[in-house]
């Protein structure tokens, strides 16, 4: 039997993810984001949309916004941000605009980490593809003050039996 050591202390250390919705952070990363705030690391967040356009009834934006800000405090994320774009639209936005948000973001909280989608938005979404091209040019953008950058990736058809075994 192995022992696993955990890592040292987080302290002083800093991590941002960015998402396209509200329950991204915690499908994609829930464990991480938990982890790296357990260890004492600040946990920020930053999702572009509020949700609204999901499946559900009533003020569906309220709804999720309440949502996140639940799941952040179990998450021990600070403080979540919200951004104004349109769920289901951000391949469509002006994306300079939201690379911009998701850049000034990264300088407010100065993360050593951040966390975001793979190429493939976990399991082709638009909105979550739309989102890794957005935060990986941000990061880009800041040179070599750029922090790491790591994606969230899954293996192909994982997403998909998760949708068909809670489905049964």
């Amino acid at each position: 039997m192995t022992s696993r050591t955990p890592p040292g202390d987080l302290h002083e250390h800093s991590l941002l993810a960015v998402f396209a919705h509200p329950d991204d952070e915690s499908l994609a990363a829930g464990g991480l984001l938990a982890c790296c705030a357990d260890l004492g690391a600040t946990v920020s967040l930053v999702c572009a949309t509020r949700g609204e356009h999901g499946q559900g009834d009533g003020d569906l934006g309220a709804i999720r916004a309440g949502e996140l800000r639940d799941a952040s405090r179990v998450l021990g994320i600070n403080s979540p941000e919200l951004l104004a774009f349109e769920d289901g639209m951000l391949p469509w936005v002006d994306g300079a605009m939201l690379q911009r948000d998701i850049y000034d973001a990264m300088r407010r909280s100065r993360p050593e980490v951040v966390v975001t989608f793979d190429a493939d938005g976990l399991y082709g979404h638009p909105d979550h593809v739309a989102i890794h091209e957005r935060v990986t040019a941000a990061v880009a953008a800041l040179g070599d003050a750029a922090p790491a950058l790591y994606y969230v990736t899954m293996p192909p058809g994982c997403m998909r039996a998760v949708v068909d075994h809670a489905a049964t």
